[in-house]
């Protein structure tokens, strides 16, 4: 009798699963995991599919035909770690899109036309998400920023879009990102502070851009930095830009191309456990090998 209510249960979760599973999408979960995996890629999607599980961990849209990020569109979607929209036709991220993305790791855009950030385009402001602060707090409003929004993502993919333009209050409340990745887009100069607020970034990506102009102050903020590509682009490198690392500088656009081929498990142990902050590694390219400040 045990057997047969055990079974049963078993059966109706099974079905449970598979009827919140939206007809486009397949549905599954590794044995050895509980993480529940949604694709969705290729599927001529416009929107967001109605009837994603609340428990997805992976929600895989990519190739598909969505144009922007609604409010609140993950709000949904509690317990998501990776989103996975590379190659649709994205140009805009409203403002508190990412409401709810609390546990979200991975924001995979690449190759959307994206051509601007908004100020703040990646903070959340729900005001359910934390307790306002006391009448005699001396927490500024910055500050109460940085409490906000995605503050578990580690990977923020931007490749090969339009992206003409970097401030720093685009990346306010990621203070736990630890690569963030913006090749083949349209730069033209990184301003001062442009990445202040992520203190915990490792690898950051900007070759590919038309970059010429770069403030001395333009990496201010990242202590931990490891990788940073600049291959192909038109700025002078001058060791004022990092002062406290510029006597580690080792070049080799192979390396970056080898961790970023990494999935994110492997990412995290290499960047947990295997490299350390005397290990940083510029990437300026080849053009750069004998007349390093002249890139």
């Amino acid at each position: 009798m045990q057997h047969s209510v055990v079974l049963m249960l078993v059966v109706l979760w099974v079905a449970q699963t598979v009827q919140t599973c939206p007809d486009v999408c397949k549905c599954s979960q590794k044995p050895e995991s509980e993480k529940l995996e949604v694709d969705c890629h290729r599927k001529a999607l416009q929107h967001f599919p109605a009837g994603v599980p609340r428990d997805a961990s992976v929600l895989n849209l990519g190739h598909n035909d969505i144009t922007e990020i609604l409010p609140r569109a993950l709000r949904s979607f509690p317990k998501l770690e990776s989103l996975i929209l590379e190659k649709n036709a994205i140009k805009s991220i409203q403002l508190q899109a990412f409401v709810g993305a609390r546990h979200l790791e991975l924001l995979n855009l690449d190759k959307n036309h994206i051509t601007s950030l908004p100020s703040k385009g990646f903070k959340v402001n729900d005001k359910k998400s934390y307790s306002p602060c006391p009448k005699n707090s001396r927490t500024t409003s910055s500050t109460v920023r940085l409490l906000q929004g995605l503050l578990n993502l580690r990977f923020l993919r931007l490749g090969e879009n339009q992206i003409g333009v970097l401030k720093a209050d685009m990346f306010v409340s990621m203070k736990n990102l630890s690569e963030l990745d913006l090749p083949f887009n349209a730069l033209s100069a990184l301003p001062s502070n442009a990445f202040k607020y992520l203190t915990a970034l490792k690898v950051l990506g900007l070759s590919s851009n038309g970059i010429k102009k770069m403030s001395s102050k333009a990496f201010n903020g990242l202590q931990r930095l490891m990788f940073l590509n600049l291959d192909s682009n038109r700025s002078s490198i001058h060791p004022s830009i990092h002062p406290s690392i510029y006597w580690q500088i080792y070049l080799s656009i192979y390396l970056y191309s080898f961790f970023h081929s990494f999935d994110i498990e492997q990412k995290l142990t290499l960047l947990n456990y295997v490299l350390v902050p005397v290990s940083r590694i510029f990437l300026l390219g080849h053009s750069c090998l004998f007349k390093i400040w002249e890139c």
